[in-house]
C-alpha cells in the first residue's frame, strides 16, 4: 500500500468519531513509549539509570517503554524530558496533521537530539524566567546529575489561575 492510498483510506476512517479518538490515543500512547525507549539507548543508558535519572525505580522506567501501559502524566514526562535534556511538546492539533505525523514516521523520527547537540552548548545555564503570576521559577542543573530542581513550587491552583488569568485577556 502506498502512501496516498494509506492516506486515503484513514481520511476514511476518520469520519467515524470513535476511529478518530482511538487513532489518538494510540498515536500517543503507542509512540512515546518506544521513543523513550529509543532515547535510552541511544544514550546507553540502562533502567536503572534513567530510573535513577528522573527518581522512580527501574521497575517504572520498564512501564513507562511499555506501549500498552498508557499512564503517562505529563510530569513524568518533563523528568524524561529533562533527563535525556530535551524538549516536549504538548498541543492540540487538527486531525491531518495526526495523520501526517503517523504516516510519516521514519528511522530519523526516533533520533531527537540533547541540548548540547542540537545547539552546540557546552553547560545550561540558570536563568530566571518571569511567571504571569509575577514569581520566577529557576531551573538549576546540579552538578554531576543532570537533574533540574525548582527553587519555587508553584502548585496546580496557581497553574490554573494563570491559564485562567490569559484566557479573560
Amino acid at each position: 500500500m502506498n502512501m496516498n492510498s494509506a492516506r486515503e483510506q484513514l481520511r476514511e476512517e476518520f469520519r467515524h468519531k470513535e476511529y478518530r479518538d482511538s487513532f489518538v490515543a494510540e498515536h500517543i500512547f503507542g509512540r512515546l513509549p518506544l521513543k523513550i525507549l529509543a532515547l535510552r539507548e541511544a544514550r546507553g543508558l540502562s533502567q536503572k539509570e534513567l530510573g535513577d535519572k528522573i527518581g522512580v525505580a527501574q521497575t517504572w522506567v520498564s512501564k513507562l517503554e511499555d506501549p500498552n501501559y498508557g499512564k503517562l502524566t505529563l510530569s513524568t514526562l518533563l523528568r524524561i524530558a529533562s533527563a535525556f535534556d530535551v524538549g516536549i511538546e504538548v498541543d492540540f492539533v487538527p486531525f491531518s496533521k495526526v495523520l501526517d505525523d503517523a504516516l510519516g514516521l521514519s528511522p530519523e523520527s526516533w533520533k531527537v537530539a540533547s541540548f548540547a547537540e542540537d545547539l552546540g552548548a557546552e553547560k545550561s545555564e540558570t536563568k530566571p524566567v518571569q511567571m504571569t503570576a509575577g514569581k520566577s521559577k529557576v531551573l538549576r542543573r546540579r552538578a554531576g546529575n543532570g537533574r533540574a530542581t525548582r527553587s519555587a513550587n508553584l502548585g496546580v491552583n496557581s497553574r490554573r489561575n494563570r491559564v485562567r488569568r490569559a484566557l479573560e485577556r
